[in-house]
């Protein structure tokens, strides 16, 4: 992969709603990030980070969402609910970003020198230590400046999206909303003030 292409790739907005799942014990912190500085993921190394940093996910639509996060699996057309991750809530997320870079477009792949395949593969099994290709993206799209998140393809779903959102990068005017009906309140994450 040519990490020092990250600068190169165009920039976007994205002004649309996402959606998030959310085990219902944490539904009250649906916009939470602070544990992912900590926690590997597909484009984060975690604790295995020079630059430890925070990290959202949201997807394209609900059903996605809780792909994603394996709540349920299996064909998209006959979807299997997984009874241990039973307690999920999607939350629906007003996203206003006004830099994003879109890693769904094959001419980024061509950039960067990866592939659907290397950017959906199984981080995991690969790359047990925190070093994946995909981890080491993400670490790089993060130390860019001008990036405050990108599209990428779902692993669970190829034809769908995913947006990944660094909340510490967002600039001034970009945020995530969520207003919960549930409990009423409102829950941002914007760039603070001056």
């Amino acid at each position: 992969m040519r990490i020092q292409s990250c600068q190169r790739l165009p920039r976007q907005t994205v002004r649309s709603k996402w959606y998030r799942a959310v085990p219902a014990n944490h539904w009250k912190k649906a916009l939470g990030t602070a544990h992912t500085s900590g926690t590997r993921s597909r484009y984060n190394p975690g604790d295995a980070a020079k630059v430890p940093f925070e990290i959202i996910y949201l997807a394209e639509n609900p059903a996605v969402a809780l792909f994603e996060v394996q709540a349920i699996y299996g064909p998209p057309d006959r979807p299997i609910a997984d009874p241990i991750r039973s307690k999920m809530m999607v939350a629906d997320v007003d996203v206003s970003l006004k830099f994003i870079v879109d890693l769904t477009d094959p001419r980024h792949h061509k950039m960067l020198a990866t592939s659907a395949q290397e950017l959906t593969g199984n981080w995991q099994v690969a790359h047990p230590l925190g070093d994946a290709p995909t981890q080491r993206l993400g670490s790089a799209l993060f130390a860019t400046g001008g990036i405050e998140g990108f599209l990428a393809i779902s692993a669970k779903m190829p034809l769908c999206k995913t947006l990944v959102i660094f909340p510490q990068k967002l600039q001034p005017g970009s945020e995530l909303v969520f207003s919960d009906t549930i409990t009423g309140k409102t829950h941002r994450i914007a760039r603070p003030g001056p």
